[in-house]
């Protein structure tokens, strides 16, 4: 069933779009960001700084129209084996989500989502204070402030006893972003299902979840 008709209509989430604005990174708050940090500090104190863990996640969705996506239908089928719409999120130790990109196409791999995102340049800029960082999986580039395990090698190497401390802790702070994850598929039925809007409304849509995953909306 398209979900613009039969559960909320679009204007409503365009509205919720427009005035709710609690999906926020908040560079210029050390007040906030340290608050962030001590979400993580709570998980583990091995790894101070932690401010946000992000991931990748591929949204289901009906197949995009020739019109809708410029000819290059083959390019929002992933390697899953459906039609998806890549997101790249981050959120903090309690589940709030503080930023979600969803600008390429489904067949793009997360850690390319995230290079070609205003987050990542924010970073990159130095806009992140230097005490914080945010933590994700092998999938992206480790940077200084952007920390990702490390591969595993292949046999008969092995990683260091340092490395295979480092990659536990950091799988305890990243494993947030996971739950988050199973949080908003869970409590939005339009995820359980190929989302059946149009290609175009499909961000709306996933911004509008992203605001009211943890509120009463």
């Amino acid at each position: 069933m398209p979900f613009a008709r039969y559960l909320i209509p679009l204007a409503v989430i365009n509205a919720i779009n427009r005035n709710v604005h609690n999906v926020v990174f908040p560079f210029s708050s050390l007040e906030k960001l340290r608050e962030h940090a001590k979400t993580f500090f709570a998980v583990t104190t091995e790894l101070p700084g932690t401010v946000a863990a992000g991931d990748g996640i591929c949204l289901n969705i009906q197949a995009p129209t020739v019109a809708e996506v410029g000819g290059d239908v083959r390019s929002q089928f992933s390697r899953k084996g459906f039609y998806t719409y890549s997101v790249v999120a981050f959120c903090d130790a309690a589940l709030r989500i503080m930023s979600a990109t969803a600008e390429q196409c489904g067949s793009t791999g997360d850690g390319m989502v995230h290079s070609c995102s205003w987050l990542h340049d924010f970073i990159a800029k130095g806009k992140l204070p230097a005490q914080f960082h945010v933590v994700l999986d092998e999938a992206f580039k480790c940077t200084k402030q952007e920390l990702s395990a490390h591969s595993k090698p292949r046999a008969p190497n092995v990683l260091s006893q340092e490395q295979d401390a480092f990659n536990f802790h950091l799988s305890l702070q990243r494993q947030v972003i996971e739950r988050c994850f199973a949080l908003l598929t869970w409590r939005w039925g339009i995820f359980w299902r190929p989302i059946g809007v149009k290609f175009g409304s499909i961000k709306d849509v996933v911004a509008c979840c992203c605001r009211c995953v943890l509120s009463s909306l």
